[in-house]
């Protein structure tokens, strides 16, 4: 695939994600008993202990076939250390201010989007280079030219998408 393939939403696919060897390995659900996010990473047997992994949420939307990329991360430490630290932010309490911050404006995208479909998590080992006979990760450049070209709605454009919430009422 190319450069193309992004602006045409070819990646905005399962089948798409896949291409770019990018494997579902998770979802985000919440519990509205016990008002506790839940990040589900049995399926990443395959990543644990592996470091220098980018990933992707993407939202499921309801009868809808292509994926809505909502963040676009990395992490050169494990990744199910990665989802763990991600779970536990997400459940955090966090004494209400009359300014959000950052933790509890992702809190209330993951919601809303929640309603509004699955958010699933897709995950790849990034390549590694020698730079002088040291093995680097390319997960952060990686992370960075995803973001360019998919331009998902949290990477730098959470203020816009929490602006949208409260306009529309939530």
């Amino acid at each position: 695939m190319a450069y193309s393939d992004y602006n045409t939403g070819n990646i905005t696919s399962s089948a798409g994600l896949e291409a770019y060897h990018f494997k579902e390995c998770g979802r985000i659900t919440y519990d509205e008993s016990k008002k506790k996010f839940k990040i589900d990473k049995d399926e990443v047997a395959s990543l644990r202990h592996r470091r220098g992994t980018v990933y992707i949420w993407a939202l499921n939307k309801f009868y809808e076939p292509n994926l809505e990329i909502q963040y676009v991360g990395s992490t050169s430490d494990d990744y199910v250390y990665r989802c763990n630290t991600w779970q536990e932010t997400l459940n955090r309490k966090i004494a209400l201010t009359s300014r959000m911050n950052t933790i509890q404006k992702t809190q209330m995208l993951v919601k809303d989007a929640l309603e509004r479909g699955e958010i699933s998590i897709w995950a790849r080992v990034s390549p590694e280079v020698e730079v002088y006979e040291i093995s680097h990760s390319l997960c952060k450049t990686e992370e960075d030219v995803l973001i360019k070209l998919l331009k998902p709605t949290w990477n730098g454009y959470k203020d816009d998408a929490i602006k949208a919430l409260q306009q529309s009422g939530l």
